[in-house]
């Protein structure tokens, strides 16, 4: 009997990091480069993390064959599990799939000075609004904000204008009480003006946490999840669930001899044609 050759360096053990980030936030453009702004690092954790992928075969039978011809692929769960070791209450937020409550919303001011003609755009977690004209009312640019993937109705509000004049973006919804990335503005066209963006209040979250069992119709707040660790031959590997729930049931533990812990299972959720749900990446550059 010949025994198999163990490349030991494709053996996997070690530490990763798990950040996560609103649904649609910019990835690293590969394992090796350094993570975006915006993607939140969630803390210390026990037990590492867990990747859990589960698909469900369906057969197909014929009368003249005993044995199954054929299958199709009927269902497919994507899961990352770990237990987060940090009480705070943006944690049990991340667990229990809600924004910042009770805190400081963050208000981000936009001004294009003398600009005279022209169109710009902003881009918010690497998506890019449509043109936006340069004498836009606050209203038209909250629309152009809010068609983005990764921002919903109601998660900006946007006031003051009309352009070139300043207006001020109020993060709410799902980024209320979060420190959310600075917007950035490029010119497309744009005659005699500047952008100008800045944060005139970083948001921050609160020091309460409430669940109202309130029922509701709207989609829920959907998170990005990343962790970057170790791969074949010790190189960066991430791994990227990118529209996720939080699916565990959390138990809130105080034991005098013995640490609590979070447990959190973000569970995966279809995205598009065209993007992975979930993916694996050991591109280095």
């Amino acid at each position: 009997m010949t025994l198999p050759v163990v490349t030991t360096t494709d053996l996997l053990m070690g530490p990763y990091v798990i950040y996560t980030g609103p649904f649609g936030m910019t990835e690293p453009p590969n394992a090796n480069a350094a993570i975006p702004a915006g993607w939140t690092p969630a803390g210390s954790t026990q037990e590492g993390l867990r990747q859990v992928i589960n698909q469900t075969y369906t057969n197909m039978e014929v009368d003249e064959i005993a044995m199954p011809v054929d299958a199709r692929l009927t269902a497919q769960t994507v899961q990352l599990a770990t237990a987060l070791a940090e009480h705070r209450l943006d944690n049990y937020r991340l667990a229990f799939n809600l924004g910042g409550q009770g805190g400081i919303n963050e208000v981000q001011t936009l001004t294009l000075g003398a600009a005279t003609a022209g169109t710009f755009t902003l881009t918010f977690g690497g998506q890019t609004t449509t043109a936006i004209a340069y004498n836009a009312t606050a209203a038209q640019v909250q629309a152009a904000l809010e068609a983005l993937g990764n921002i919903n109705p109601g998660d900006v509000t946007v006031t003051g204008g009309p352009m070139p004049a300043l207006v001020s973006i109020t993060f709410t919804g799902q980024y209320a009480g979060t420190d959310v990335p600075v917007l950035t503005g490029t010119p497309t066209g744009l005659t005699g003006g500047t952008i100008t963006i800045a944060t005139s209040t970083a948001g921050k979250g609160g020091t309460k946490l409430g669940l109202s069992g309130n029922l509701t119709n709207a989609s829920p707040q959907f998170r990005a999840v990343m962790a970057k660790g170790l791969g074949p031959a010790g190189n960066p590997r991430l791994v990227i669930a990118r529209r996720t729930l939080s699916t565990e049931s959390v138990e809130n533990r105080y034991s005098k001899a013995g640490q609590g812990f979070i447990p959190i299972t973000w569970t995966g959720y279809y995205v598009s044609p065209s993007i992975d749900a979930f993916v694996i990446d050991d591109t280095q550059a």
